[in-house]
């Protein structure tokens, strides 16, 4: 397994650093993710330092967090470890996932003279922004390594289980946009999985010509 989810509840957040809601700052995710997270530069620099700490391959958040860095209450130890080369914002990316008219999520696409999409940049692999690709999911929600946030401050995750993986964290749910996929709806961080399982794999779906399609229909 090269791709492992972690989920942030907010009952995490509460229980484990006794903060309510009420008393982080509140964001909302633009482009397609109407979800709501939360911003605390003692948190995430404490969940950021453990994650490191367990030498990943690389550390996805699709976190809207961008605008909140260069706030001038971060220490330059703080700094070091949200800017660490292994960590990678999805709002300082293209982090947009592309609907059909049905809104449904099929195909990935990117655009040219462009930065690289939140997915490649974790795969480290660019596809031609060109022409799209279908997605060829490995099945409905919960088909990658998943574990909670509780699981990852409380070292409930077995040793060196995380190291060289890709480590993509996100929220439990899409709030006010479901993102709905050929298998069902499914949470953001789960389909940029896929995508970046497609890329790394190349396990993209091919279509055949709309010629050949014909002649299988005579």
């Amino acid at each position: 397994e090269k791709i492992v989810l972690i989920t942030v509840r907010s009952s995490d957040l509460e229980k484990i650093y006794h903060v309510r809601s009420s008393n982080l700052i509140s964001l909302k995710e633009v482009a397609e993710v109407s979800d709501s997270f939360f911003w605390d530069k003692v948190v995430w620099t404490d969940i950021l330092s453990k994650l490191i700490e367990k030498n990943p391959k690389k550390i996805g958040l699709s976190f809207y967090f961008t605008p909140y860095l260069n706030r001038s209450n971060l220490t330059n130890e703080d700094l070091k470890i949200l800017n660490d080369k292994r960590v990678v914002w999805a709002s300082s990316t293209i982090n947009d996932l592309h609907r059909y008219e049905d809104g449904i999520i099929r195909r990935f696409l990117t655009r040219e003279n462009s930065s690289y999409h939140f997915a490649e940049t974790l795969a480290n692999k660019r596809v031609d922004p060109k022409r799209s690709k279908f997605i060829n999911f490995r099945g409905p929600d919960g088909s990658f390594s998943q574990f909670y946030l509780e699981d990852l401050l409380k070292d409930k995750i077995p040793a060196k289980f995380l190291q060289d993986k890709i480590i993509i964290v996100g929220p439990e749910s899409n709030a006010s946009t479901p993102l709905t996929t050929p298998f069902g709806t499914m949470k953001r961080t789960e389909i940029l999985a896929n995508i970046v399982y497609n890329l790394m794999e190349d396990r993209w779906i091919l279509r055949l010509p709309t010629l050949m399609y014909a002649l299988l229909l005579l």
